[in-house]
């Protein structure tokens, strides 16, 4: 999800902006886009030479394998780390929402283990889920609060948050041993659902729930030294790295909490009424990432459903498993602003595609997918139509939001009436044109389509608040910019 930042970490501070655990994209233009897929996916053929060229300093086996824990100091801290940002997430995902959550191990899993043999150890690693619940079942509430267990469902399915939840780290395979005795024998599962299930009622918001979250995991942490051997790795695991990285992770919290923040992607640094702000802020947040999610999500089971119409004998599950032809043939058949979207989505374009060939197989190549799009004619045409009709409304989404986040931070944090609003931002930017009138306008969002002609004076209807108002008027809010400029996979880029 773009609006919400899963990022890795170095071992000596929490939520720094490295990247990991993502596959990353770059255009003909060399713009950069990054969807999870793999943890280690660009470093999968690079750990049987590393582990065949170090010169193991210990000797004894149980030793090897502390020195390889070491040696991976910074991927298990990115690891721990992400588990806090994405509890957060799900928090946030599952905020004031109509349902019951239940969870299960990955549906999806992205990621696998090995095993590589080498002279005088075998090196084993697992597929290890950075994620408590890598995979959240939904039940609908019913009026008087029972559940209806009928109508249970995978929660977002497919969207960029439920790829991530089901997404892995390559470790070492204590790493996910630990993870099994932390989440499944001590009980962490069992708690982070007890909280979710709070939060989806409204009893916690998502930062109180990430922090109850954080204390519940230290304490399992310390309860699971008092039942292991400290011979055990799992115990090394846990005292090396686990404990003093959430122990960590509550003292930034405590001490910076504009960490939250930073996890959602917005600057708030302003001293003045503070609190109000990051409240206002958070709230119309939350609604925006609920609901960008759930359109991935549709677009995401839509793309599928259309590749299993295709091959009906090869279904796939995941959108990283999309047929690279229907890849092709959808970017192709886009125009250039569709086009950039979805190859934001798919975290390809039509130039990656085909940049591993020659310019004989790229001919052919082409060929192929015209072939296939004429094959294929009335599935993609439908499809394209579905994604074009999810894609306004992810447009609309951050009109909305845009629009009721300037009328709260009008009337909530600054305590102006349009009036005064319309006297300060006149002062500020004098030739720009304002009016009590169109604060209105600007705080009600059209509700009609774009392609109706009205017989109103464009003064007189309703206007969205595009990003070149939002610049000047965050200066007269005295807020970031970058609290109204959600960056969706729809959002236009700032010049």
């Amino acid at each position: 999800m773009i609006s919400f930042e899963i990022q890795s970490n170095p071992s000596d501070r929490f939520l720094s902006t490295n990247t990991r655990e993502i596959t990353k994209y770059s255009d003909s233009k060399n713009q950069s886009f990054y969807q999870p897929y793999s943890a280690n996916s660009d470093k999968k053929n690079d750990l049987k030479e590393e582990l065949k060229n170090h010169k193991w300093a210990a000797k004894d086996i149980y030793l090897i394998q502390r020195e390889w824990l070491e040696n991976q100091t910074d991927l298990i801290a990115d690891h721990v780390d992400r588990r806090i940002q994405l509890f957060f997430q799900q928090a946030i995902l599952c905020y004031n929402t109509p349902f019951y959550f239940d969870a299960v191990g990955a549906e999806d899993q992205i990621g696998s283990g090995r095993t590589i043999s080498l002279e005088r150890i075998t090196f084993r690693t697992q597929a290890a889920h950075s994620s408590t619940l890598p995979c959240l079942y939904a039940y609908p509430r019913n009026n008087d609060g029972t559940i209806d267990i009928s109508r249970k469902f995978v929660f977002l399915k497919h969207s960029q948050a439920y790829t991530y939840h089901n997404s892995t780290v390559e470790s070492p395979i204590s790493v996910n041993q630990t993870d099994t005795s932390v989440d499944i024998t001590n009980g962490l599962r069992k708690e982070a659902l007890k909280i979710i299930n709070d939060v989806a009622l409204g009893i916690l918001d998502p930062k109180k729930a990430t922090i109850k979250f954080l204390k519940r995991f230290k304490k399992i942490l310390e309860t699971s030294l008092d039942k292991l051997n400290k011979d055990d790795l799992r115990y090394f695991v846990i005292k090396r790295f686990y404990l003093p990285r959430v122990n960590h992770a509550l003292a930034e919290f405590k001490n910076h909490p504009d960490l939250f923040d930073q996890i959602l992607g917005v600057k708030l640094g302003t001293k003045n009424k503070e609190d109000i702000l990051r409240e206002i802020v958070y709230r119309e947040r939350y609604k925006l990432i609920q609901a960008e999610q759930d359109i991935e999500s549709k677009i995401a089971r839509r793309i599928l459903e259309a590749q299993n119409q295709i091959f009906p004998n090869k279904q796939k599950k995941s959108l990283s498993k999309i047929d690279n032809n229907l890849r092709f043939a959808i970017l192709s058949q886009s125009r250039e602003s569709l086009q950039k979207r979805l190859s934001k989505l798919f975290c390809t374009s039509t130039y990656q595609l085909l940049s591993s060939f020659n310019e004989k197989a790229r001919s052919n190549k082409i060929k192929n997918s015209e072939s296939f799009s004429e094959k294929h004619k009335a599935i993609i045409s439908n499809l394209l139509r579905d994604i074009r009709n999810c894609f306004r409304e992810l447009e609309k989404l951050e009109f909305t939001y845009r629009s009721q986040l300037f009328r709260n931070l009008r009337t909530g944090f600054k305590n102006w009436t349009q009036k005064k609003l319309v006297e300060v931002f006149k002062k500020r930017f004098p030739a720009e044109p304002m009016s009590q009138s169109m604060v209105s306008r600007l705080e009600q969002v059209s509700r009609t389509p774009r392609s109706i002609i009205y017989k109103t004076p464009d003064s007189q209807r309703r206007r969205e608040l595009d990003v070149s108002k939002a610049k000047k008027l965050a200066k007269v809010l005295e807020v970031d910019l970058g609290v109204f400029l959600p960056s969706l996979i729809t959002s236009h880029e700032l010049n």
